[in-house]
């Protein structure tokens, strides 16, 4: 049984290799792009449509979090370039080309590692 737990799990993250989202905050209304690399080990957070929010500030560079994934989700954390943390969580299951997902954000404020700020976005799937 453990083996099929692994198993699914290591095919539900080979499909989202490479994968792109191109996402709306559900709060702010800015534009980002979400970009899996072809590993998953990395996600790339990027401002497309910027407002004076924090998210909107940089582009940060998140990494794959081991211990906060599972099967369902697969969780990025890291900061951007002004220092804030930043931790997205995606739905494995929603990852897939042409439909919309929800991706969950929490981030923090100002430069520290509290996460005070949580947002929603929806993305289609690229």
């Amino acid at each position: 049984m453990k083996k099929l737990l692994l198993l699914t799990a290591a095919f539900s993250f080979n499909v989202m290799a490479g994968t792109t989202l191109v996402c709306n905050d559900q709060n702010s209304h800015a534009v980002y792009k979400l970009q899996l690399t072809e590993e998953n080990s990395t996600l790339v957070f990027s401002p497309l449509l910027k407002d004076n929010s924090t998210l909107a500030k940089s582009v940060a560079s998140l990494k794959y979090n081991e211990g906060g994934s599972s099967e369902l989700y697969s969780v990025y954390t890291g900061k951007n370039l002004d220092q804030n943390t930043v931790v997205v969580e995606l739905k494995n299951k929603e990852l897939v080309r042409g439909k919309i997902a929800e991706v969950f954000v929490s981030y923090s404020k100002n430069a520290s590692n509290k996460l005070d700020q949580k947002t929603v976005f929806l993305c289609d799937v690229e």
